[in-house]
């Protein structure tokens, strides 16, 4: 188990630290990994529905992945 606590950003302080179950060998692989994550998840939201809706756009599979 890992607990972080992110440092001040903008002047703000998180509420509440991270803890982190994890089967990784140390803190900063486990933080690593974790921060990858995040980046994914917003990546997601973004092509989901963050603001190209790409699951209501009706555009086909074939078209999106044709290579130009």
């Amino acid at each position: 188990m890992g607990i972080y606590w992110k440092g001040k950003y903008r002047q703000k302080q998180e509420k509440e630290p991270w803890y982190l179950l994890t089967d990784l060998p140390n803190l900063e692989e486990t933080l690593l990994a974790y921060k990858k994550r995040v980046g994914i998840e917003a990546m997601f939201k973004d092509c989901k529905t963050g603001g190209y809706n790409l699951e209501g756009s009706k555009a086909s599979i074939e078209r999106l992945t044709q290579a130009v």
